[in-house]
């Protein structure tokens, strides 16, 4: 079998590298299997295990422990122990403890985005870089101080510029390595040159840059800017060095950033470029004319990005490597933050650096090697989280936020959720709907979807698949659904070999999707369902396809031989969804859609549908015909109206002796509207002593399905809607 053949691939063009510069989770375990506190454990398959303490394990997804304690990342056991240099030694990483050795070895990356190199401005020295600091004087004189400045800011924005100034600023510009194409489009309006007669500038030629709010920034994108009430401004006096200053409004708390438009004219993009300094920006802006630039001419600014961007963007950061040994003075933190928050958010997003310490693009310019430098940047490491980052915030930090939804009151994004259900219950046909409405931005039944790229994992059927994908598209008069089917079932339990495949692919692709089905888990994981470690390592998994890609994962699976107690196998599995959706299909062949599980939102009303035959439709548009020219034909969900119980329902005799049970026991509950689950079994069950256990299984599902009952989870509680109970069971 050929390499391509054993690839999981949902594009063409997958396989592109990613160039994480992260330590790989494969260095970090070895090193540590070698420290003296590990080198005892026995390895158990894929892991290793605690000779003193059977629940302890070692593995690619850390230290864990399944009594709940004690669980901890490769990277957070390594730096404990002082282990991570020698964990980017083995990875062939840069090892940036060792500031300064120029004979480290680099990895070398290549371009980070699709079209141009990627550079990274990581100018400390940049003459535009550092904020202006009111010296400690009486609170007095210090609002008078920096009241004062904003006025002194716009005048100088708004002086005349001179010939003076412009040929200072040219002659400061060219000694940076600067040449006029990559900023002469900017000259006189995004950047001005002028003659600072303020009392700090004492007539000197000033290059001046305004510094805008969110609100400016999004008009400088249709126009120049006429006014500012910040700057950063670079003073260019005869015999003395570049004085680098911000003047204008304090920090107020909104943030204030210098834009840059692209140099494509009449481009609308959606790309967007972050940096710290303005000489960097310029250096490598010629290798993104169709990027927006922001240049926050500190890192400090970098938290503020996320309010000057629209609400669809991909942003590249271009971060400063610092080199500090405190992480909270280096850019690369900041930009790391600035990733996890865009990322957190759902925007499409990379934070760039170079591998060596306090070597920015300029430098990179003016040594006439700026095109290496752009091959060897590297990805901003992820923040490293560790006993010492403990603290307590306030509550006010957290935020309210309203849920961000997939599907409006159905599943939200970068959620873990499942379907559930027998075989032939519809499960799949459920998937495959939910599938096709978000990649083509079609409302589901009523309710509001986020429109986005879908991955299907199909384990089997491709052919009946695409059939049905034909079927959804004639039904919905739709164009072809932009979806992308896996070539083969993969194990997503191992994450050595397999789990690797996945995230290529789907680096691979243009965008982040938005939604990864998984159908079913069966057939994309061959380890013990009812084991708890087993299924924990599964879920890791797709714990970090979800947390890397921003993406909500639904997996189908199987129910139990009863229904009602919803998924098969460990209980880990469960426990782990943020949402569980329960398909069933009674006698009357009408499929069932309930809510079992809603971790953070109310539980939808439950849903019914039939199968309606229809014609598919090839990617032409063209039926489909058999050899004896009949048509080929598949099935779509179509929404039906849950019968209503009216007013005049009277129970059965199972119904009214559950009714009866109920009512006994909620006198004792604390809700009584709720009684516990096991209770409840027991009073019927005594009740029905003639009845063995399949029998008295029938009975319980059929409670369910007449709706009479909404079971939320075994050994917690039974809900009943009370109004249908009036006069009822005593």
């Amino acid at each position: 079998m050929s390499e391509n053949a054993e690839k999981v691939l949902f594009d063409p063009s997958a396989g592109k590298s990613n160039s994480h510069d992260r330590i790989p989770n494969e260095s970090l375990l070895a090193v540590i299997q070698e420290h003296p506190d590990f080198s005892g454990w026995k390895r158990s398959g894929d892991y290793f295990r605690d000779p003193n303490d059977d629940a302890r394990t070692l593995g690619l997804n850390g230290v864990k422990s399944f009594k709940g304690d004690k669980s901890r990342s490769l990277f957070e056991v390594a730096k404990e122990r002082d282990l991570l240099g020698a964990a980017r030694s083995r990875a062939g990483l840069p090892d940036f403890s060792q500031k300064g050795n120029s004979t480290r070895k680099r990895r070398s990356t290549g371009p980070k985005l699709p079209s141009d190199n990627p550079n990274v401005d990581t100018q400390t020295d940049d003459p535009l870089s550092q904020l202006a600091v009111p010296t400690a004087h009486s609170r007095s004189k210090q609002t008078k101080s920096k009241l004062s400045t904003t006025p002194q800011a716009q005048a100088l924005w708004k002086q005349p510029e001179s010939d003076k100034a412009k040929t200072a600023v040219q002659k400061y510009l060219e000694d940076s390595a600067l040449v006029t194409e990559n900023y002469e489009d900017l000259l006189g309006s995004y950047m001005r040159c002028v003659t600072d007669n303020t009392a700090s500038g004492k007539g000197s030629p000033a290059l001046v840059v305004p510094m805008l709010t969110p609100e400016q920034a999004s008009r400088a994108a249709i126009e120049a800017p006429t006014s500012a009430d910040k700057v950063a401004r670079v003073l260019l006096p005869e015999s003395a060095k570049p004085e680098k200053k911000q003047l204008g409004s304090p920090d107020d708390g909104i943030g204030r950033i210098s834009y840059l438009p692209t140099r494509t004219e009449n481009c609308e993009s959606l790309k967007y470029l972050v940096c710290e300094g303005f000489r960097d920006a310029l250096s490598i802006r010629t290798h993104y004319p169709d990027h927006h630039i922001f240049v926050c001419q500190s890192k400090g600014n970098l938290q503020h990005v996320p309010e000057f961007l629209p609400e669809e963007a991909n942003v590249l950061i271009i971060s400063d490597h610092d080199g500090h040994d405190d992480p909270n003075q280096n850019g690369e933190t900041d930009a790391a933050k600035l990733r996890q928050e865009l990322l957190r958010r759902g925007y499409l997003c990379q934070a760039l650096m170079p591998p060596e310490p306090k070597k920015d693009a300029n430098d990179a310019l003016r040594d006439g090697k700026l095109d290496q430098w752009l091959k060897e940047l590297v990805e901003v490491p992820e923040l490293a989280r560790s006993v010492d980052d403990f603290c307590f915030e306030p509550r006010s930090s957290l935020g309210i936020r309203e849920p961000d939804w997939l599907i409006k009151g159905i599943i939200e994004k970068a959620t873990l959720a499942a379907i559930v259900g027998e075989s032939g219950s519809g499960k799949s046909f459920l998937a495959l709907d939910l599938a096709c409405c978000i990649a083509t931005g079609t409302n589901w039944h009523g309710r509001a979807v986020n429109y986005g790229d879908v991955c299907y994992l199909a384990g089997e059927g491709k052919g009946g698949l695409a059939r049905r994908i034909g079927a959804w598209e004639n039904y919905y008069s739709s164009k072809q659904a932009p979806l992308f089917i896996s070539s083969r079932s993969i194990d997503l339990g191992d994450s050595r070999e397999q789990l690797p495949k996945v995230r290529n692919a789907l680096r691979s692709l243009d965008r982040s999707p938005a939604l990864i089905i998984i159908d079913t888990l069966a057939r994309h994981h061959t380890g013990d369902e009812n084991s708890a470690t087993e299924m924990s390592s599964f879920i890791g998994n797709l714990d970090q396809l979800r947390e890397e890609f921003n993406v909500a994962v639904v997996v189908v699976h199987h129910s139990g031989k009863d229904p009602s107690r919803g998924a098969r196998g460990s209980s880990a599995f469960r426990a782990a969804l943020d949402h569980e959706i329960l398909v069933t299909k009674p006698a009357t062949g009408v499929i069932t859609v309930t809510c079992e599980k809603a971790k953070d939102s109310e539980p939808f009303s439950p849903m019914s549908f039939n199968l309606s035959s229809t014609d598919v439709l090839d990617d032409s548009g063209r039926l489909i015909a058999e050899n004896d020219g009949s048509p080929v034909r598949s099935c779509v969900l179509e929404p039906t109206e849950l019968v209503q119980r009216s007013k005049q329902w009277r129970p059965s005799a199972y119904q009214e002796l559950f009714i009866a049970a109920f009512n006994e026991l909620r006198t004792d509950s604390e809700n009584p509207d709720r009684v516990l689950t096991n209770k409840l079994r027991e009073r019927i069950k005594n009740k029905l002593p003639e009845k063995n256990n399949d029998q008295f299984k029938a009975i319980w599902r059929d409670l369910k399905e007449s709706k009479l009952i909404d079971q939320y989870a075994i050994g917690q509680a039974v809900v009943i809607d009370r109004t249908d109970l009036t006069g009822v069971g005593g």
